[in-house]
């Protein structure tokens, strides 16, 4: 008796259950996170920039940073002559030098010429008309702008019977950079009735002097 042979269907449920969770696993593995970053691409507004929405724009801190910069510039507007506030990186005109060259008469100094930034002060006492002394001072810009002299400040505290000579400042003057300049500053005691009072009877004269340069940005 022949026996009939019954052919094995194979199952398609198992091959369709095994696909679908295939499937499942790599659109959470793959697909989802792509899609999140294309997505991000394309409706960003810093399109290029970090994923991290919180990163601020790079045009917003070059404009804050170039604001920073040429507020601190000295100039006429902003009167910033002193450099209080201003980067030594871009913006140095000081002093860096200053001594005593010359004395003529009997003169005393009570306090040795001093110097921060753009300003010097040195104290002296004269005893006779037409006593002197001479100061040199060197200016130096360390800075990266050249810088123009806008005008400078002699001021005599305690003393109205001094006269000033000054040689090496000129308003107008160009300092560029690491250049440096020298000024000389002679101060001359003169008496206000000098042809008709003898030194016998003249009191000595003591003042503190304060000597101001102002540079702007060229």
């Amino acid at each position: 008796m022949e026996r009939i042979r019954r052919s094995k269907k194979p199952s398609y449920t198992i091959y369709i259950v095994l696909t679908a969770i295939i499937l499942t696993v790599g659109y959470a593995t793959f697909a989802q996170p792509l899609a999140h970053k294309l997505s991000t691409i394309l409706f960003d507004n810093s399109r290029f920039g970090p994923w991290n929405s919180n990163t601020p724009n790079n045009n917003q801190n070059n404009n804050q940073s170039t604001n920073t910069n040429n507020s601190q510039v000295p100039t006429k507007q902003n009167n910033n002559y002193n450099n209080n506030s201003i980067s030594t990186k871009q913006w140095d005109v000081s002093f860096i030098d200053a001594k005593k060259e010359n004395m003529n008469g009997n003169v005393v100094e009570v306090y040795p010429v001093s110097y921060n930034k753009l300003s010097a002060t040195f104290s002296v006492e004269f005893n006779n008309p037409e006593d002197s002394i001479t100061y040199e001072f060197t200016v130096k810009n360390k800075g990266e702008l050249d810088a123009k002299l806008d005008g400078y400040d002699i001021i005599t505290t305690n003393n109205d019977n001094f006269k000033f000579d000054v040689e090496g400042l000129n308003k107008g003057d160009i300092l560029k950079v690491n250049k440096t300049a020298k000024i000389k500053i002679k101060t001359t005691y003169v008496s206000e009735n000098q042809e008709n009072t003898s030194s016998d009877n003249l009191s000595n004269e003591t003042g503190k002097i304060v000597v101001t340069l102002r540079y702007i940005q060229k």
